[in-house]
């Protein structure tokens, strides 16, 4: 029945009982039963998937390599054997990682035994080409490598008629749009607290069946003895050349002040003889173990060794003990370790052990843990105290399987002691018979962080265009020449910031955004940070210490500091979400608070002299993503308690709030009353985007120019919209001492896709990009230069990319309905935006969010001249005119007059506004 359901959509192919390549896999099997060439040259291949697993597949994706896809179509649904599957054709970013036809299942009960049949239909086919395949079931990913070298694959001379495949091609999209390509990749960020309190037996069950982690709060160092010991190199910060996205520091102006002190891949020998741990390995005390940690073959992340619990022979093993063979499971009743021990760690300020991990664990008897010490003992024990670590195990429910991944664990805080550093990986097994394989270890490199000089006092740092006004940008951590290290990538960056005259950049410290890949599975599990840290510091320190530098040298001209966003994406955690969509987010009543302020406490600690001013949450008055006025109240007087305890001379900003329209001025009225004296912030932060609540000229939902709606609030012109907020911050709801706080415009910025804009709800929405940059100095003027004034205002974003949204929200599927409210840009850019959309089931459309300075084309090898956009030109020469700005400018703003003549408050917001300036 399955395969006549693929006939349907494809040209005859061969029965399905004579495979000619077929493979198991970590509970995978993929089955090809060959090709067929066509009179038109296009070729089609079927297989059949099969999935032993608990957990259903969420997608199967079929590499296509150098071959062009034709069938089925991109971004539609077919029916298969088991249920509806969504069809993308994906490149080289995201998931899977290589350009392939990926099925999406749209239903459950793809597993335990469960199978269906493919086909697809390519051209350019070249069965020289190996292909990847990669099927996903939970958190688990597995890739296949196939070779059309078997016999019986090429059904090409089959005497059948064929036939055109009848699926159209792809509507063109815009190619604006570069996609993050995010590693899998697990952070934790541990601290002494996590280890105060321990968790109840339920809850580390809980955990160690999704396969993750609990803090590990005691452990005993005397169940082991050393049973071998290397001597340490006399090399220093040892670095290997591509180690997992760390590159040589090169001599320009990224600064990188993380250093590899040992890297073992397992390829030539473990340890190898240039890196700095001394490393030990240890056996269970008492001896009567056969067994320790070495390499071995059976699977690896690269190459063709990892390490394993019990891939070496013990020297006082029993006579005639052999190493165990290829695809064994690991002894039972067993503990061996694999140390590392730093003596020199000089003024570090951070450890990081990182590692990549596959590991099946039978049952919760069965553990694998990273451990931190710090002392001055030799290995067994003496003068080393115990830091805390983290610890897998299996669980009570079954085996518990976990596909290669990547693990960045740091400690800050187990550095200030100046000892001696462990870092200890123990596998322990008890004396129940299990079918499991163990954990493998790959790619093993312990690395320290040394603040560079250049990051001293740089918190201080505020740099101005004029006298006291600043340009800034916001820049996500993620975006393209933040990725995987690239130094030079980096370097071009900076260029261009001190190109554009950047003063500031508002950086929002974000969990990896692997965490949001994919939308599986509803909301996210809160299990996922039990209130940890999982912010991947190195990645940061890269940005913090490269914006640092420039404020060190000799040229005030190119300085930049640095405001740090804390929000909803710095935790992993999501359960603060309203999902009825209505702005009521809730973290007083469900534990989130604590672990909040517990992030931004860390935060403020590491990045104590780097970073001295820091934005609490991003637009809780939003109907999207918002906070209940009493809840962000809570969040920022608990958040600002802790920024002053760590540093009082640390600048807090109140959130920005989208829009700066009625709406937001009715939330800040109301956030404050729900804040004592004195009111825990600095300066007032806003977003002043247009919304529908300034109705646009000639019968738009919104108001475009910012020459006419920032000037919308009829009861204060010409004085702008900021105006109302000013009064209230210089009103009786402050003491006489806090009155007069600064106003900053964190974000501001239009959408540039005219013309390659294809969704219904969003073309009056957009704008050219000449237009764009005429609507930045009509912005910045509003902002900078009229009554009241703004101090900084940033702009969104540094380059174009792309969001996702319904199909219904799109506005081009019958029966949609118009968007009640303007999307806010940087809620419907976020990682926990899309992740909504994703989880939510519907039909995507991808669409152009084209707020940059820069074009989407910033990763190619085009001339930079044919990256930068008019708005650029025009931010670098802000505050003069540009010659983009069509008409007179500034000569041809409206006047009061002009703008009388438009009433852009909807009525009853009207009579509000006649009846307030009486």
């Amino acid at each position: 029945m399955r395969l006549q359901a693929a006939l349907r959509l494809q040209s005859p192919l061969p029965e399905p009982e004579t495979a000619c390549f077929n493979q198991t896999l970590d509970g995978f099997t993929l089955a090809l039963f060959g090709y067929v060439t066509q009179p038109d040259g296009t070729t089609a291949l079927t297989w059949r998937v099969t999935n032993a697993n608990k957990q259903d597949i969420s997608y199967v994706a079929f590499g296509t390599g150098g071959w062009t896809p034709v069938a089925p179509a991109d971004d539609g649904v077919i029916p298969g054997g088991l249920g509806d599957y969504h069809v993308e054709w994906t490149n080289e970013h995201g998931n899977p990682g290589f350009a392939s036809i990926k099925y999406e299942t749209e239903f459950d009960g793809f597993s335990q035994g469960a199978e269906d049949i493919f086909v697809m239909t390519v051209s350019s086919f070249d069965p020289s080409e190996p292909i990847q395949v990669q099927m996903k079931a939970g958190k688990n990913k597995t890739t296949f490598t196939v070779i059309f070298d078997g016999s019986g694959c090429d059904w090409s001379p089959t005497p059948t008629p064929t036939a055109t495949p009848e699926s159209p091609l792809p509507t063109p999209t815009p190619t604006v749009v570069p996609i993050e390509t995010i590693s899998d990749t697990e952070v934790y960020v541990l601290s002494p607290s996590m280890f105060e309190v321990e968790m109840s037996e339920a809850e580390k069950e809980e955990r160690w069946r999704l396969g993750l982690p609990v803090p590990l709060v005691n452990v005993d160092v005397g169940d082991e003895v050393v049973v071998e010991s290397m001597a340490v190199s006399t090399s220093s910060h040892y670095r290997k050349p591509g180690l997992l996205a760390l590159v040589p520091q090169t001599a320009v102006q990224a600064i990188d002040n993380w250093h590899v002190e040992d890297m073992e891949d397992f390829e030539s020998g473990f340890p190898n003889t240039t890196g700095d741990c001394a490393w030990q390995l240890t056996q269970r005390a008492g001896g009567g173990q056969s067994h320790i940690w070495g390499t071995a073959s059976d699977r690896s992340t690269s190459g063709a060794q990892a390490l394993w619990p019990a891939g070496a022979v013990n020297d006082d093993a029993s006579p005639g003990t052999q190493p165990l063979p290829p695809g064994s499971t690991y002894p039972t009743d067993m503990i061996t370790s694999v140390i590392c021990r730093l003596s020199d760690v000089g003024n570090a300020k951070n450890v990081l052990a990182e590692f990549q991990m596959w590991y099946e664990l039978a049952d919760n008897g069965d553990s694998l843990s990273v451990q931190f010490f710090s002392g001055t003992g030799d290995g067994n024990g003496e003068n080393l105290d115990y830091q805390g670590g983290l610890e897998w195990r299996g669980s009570t429910d079954g085996v518990v399987f976990q596909d290669w991944r990547a693990y960045h664990i740091y400690y800050p805080d187990i550095v200030d002691n100046g000892n001696a550093i462990w870092v200890k990986w123990r596998f322990a097994s008890d004396n129940r018979n299990n079918t499991a394989r163990g954990p493998w270890l790959d790619d093993l490199a312990v690395s320290i962080y040394e603040k560079p000089q250049s990051s001293a006092n740089c918190q201080n740092a505020d740099p101005t265009y004029t006298s006291g006004l600043s340009k800034g940008l916001n820049i996500g951590p993620y975006t393209e020449d933040l990725q995987h290290g690239d130094l030079a990538k980096f370097d071009q960056m900076i260029d261009r910031l001190t190109d554009s005259g950047v003063n500031w950049v508002r950086m929002e410290f974000k969990v990896n955004p692997s965490y949001f890949a994919t939308g599986e599975g509803g909301t996210l599990d809160p299990l996922n940070t039990d209130g940890d840290n999982h912010i991947d510091l190195r990645h940061y320190d890269l940005f913090v210490d490269s914006i640092c530098a420039l404020n060190s040298d000799d040229d005030p001209n190119n300085d930049i500091a640095i405001l740090g966003l804390i929000d909803n994406a710095s935790l992993v955690r999501q359960d603060w979400y309203d999902p009825s969509g209505l702005g009521q987010g809730n973290v007083t009543t469900n534990g989130y608070l604590p672990d909040f302020v517990d992030v931004v406490e860390q935060l403020a600690r590491y990045y104590d002299d780097r970073i001295g001013a820091w934005e609490i949450w991003n637009e809780p008055d939003y109907y999207k993503s918002g906070l209940r006025p009493e809840e962000y109240a809570s969040l920022l007087t608990s958040s600002s308690a802790v920024l002053n305890t760590v540093d009082a001379n640390d600048k807090v900003l109140y959130t920005g709030l989208v829009g700066a329209n009625r709406t937001a001025s009715r939330y800040f009225a109301a956030s404050l009353a729900s804040l004592h004296y004195p009111k825990p912030f600095d300066i007032f932060a806003l977003h002043p985007y247009f919304t529908e609540e300034y109705p646009g000229r000639n019968g738009k939902r919104a108001e475009l120019d910012p020459a006419y709606y920032m000037r919308g609030d009829i009861e204060h012109r010409p004085d702008t919209i900021v105006k109302k907020f000013r009064i209230v911050l210089d009103s009786a709801s402050f003491q006489p001492d806090e009155q007069g706080k600064p106003i900053w415009a964190t974000e501001v910025g239009w959408n540039s896709a005219e013309g390659s804009m294809q969704c219904q709800n969003y073309v009056d929405l957009v704008t050219t990009e000449d237009v764009q940059a005429c609507y930045l100095q009509r912005g910045f003027h509003s902002l900078y230069n009229l009554s009241p004034n703004v101090s900084k205002v940033f702009w969104f974003t540094y380059h174009d990319t792309g969001v996702e949204v319904s199909e219904e929200e799109c506005g081009n599927v019958a029966n949609a309905t118009a968007l009640e409210r303007v999307p806010s840009p940087s809620w419907t850019a976020s990682d926990f935006g899309q992740y909504q959309v994703r989880a939510s089931g519907a039909n995507i459309v991808r669409i152009p969010w084209s707020f940059g300075l820069y074009r989407g084309n910033i990763h190619t090898n085009e001339p930079e001249d044919a990256k930068k956009k008019p708005v650029q030109d025009a931010f670098t020469n802000w505050p003069n005119a540009d010659i983009n700005c069509a008409g007179s400018w500034p000569n041809d703003l409206p006047t009061l007059d002009d703008l009388n003549k438009h009433v852009y408050l909807p009525a009853a917001m009207e009579s509000d506004a006649a009846a307030s300036s009486q």
